[in-house]
C-alpha cells in the first residue's frame, strides 16, 4: 500500500463520516449542514487526487520495471491440417492425420470429432 492510497483512503473516510454528519445536522436546521457538505466536497476531492497520484505510481513502476524483463519471441502456431475452423477454413486437411484416422496422440488430451 503505497502512502498516496493510504492519503485517498482516510480521506474518502472523512468524507463519508461528514456527509453523514451534515446529514444528521440538516434534520435539526438545513444550514448547519453546509459546513458539513463543503468539508465532505473538499475531502473527496482530496481522496480522488491521492488515488490518481497512487495509480501514476503504479504506472510509472511498471514501465521502469518493462526495459528490466526478458524479451520474448512470439510463438508462431504450428501450421497443420488440423487448425481451428476459424483460421484455416478446413481448406488444409489432410486425410492422413492423427485427429481423423484414430492414432492416439501423445500426451494430448482426444479433441472432439468435427
Amino acid at each position: 500500500m503505497t502512502p498516496s492510497l493510504r492519503t485517498a483512503r482516510a480521506c474518502r473516510t472523512a468524507a463519508v463520516l461528514l456527509l453523514g454528519a451534515a446529514g444528521y445536522a440538516a434534520t435539526h436546521h438545513p444550514w448547519l449542514a453546509l459546513p458539513g457538505l463543503y468539508a465532505a466536497a473538499v475531502f473527496a476531492w482530496c481522496a480522488a487526487r491521492e488515488g490518481a497520484m497512487h495509480r501514476r505510481g503504479l504506472v510509472l513502476a511498471q514501465r521502469a520495471e518493462r526495459p528490466a524483463r526478458p524479451v520474448t519471441a512470439p510463438v508462431p502456431a504450428p501450421v497443420n491440417c488440423c487448425e481451428r475452423w476459424w483460421t484455416s477454413l478446413g481448406t488444409r486437411h489432410d486425410a492422413s492425420c492423427r485427429r481423423h484416422t484414430g492414432a492416439p496422440d501423445q500426451g494430448r488430451a482426444r479433441p472432439a470429432h468435427q
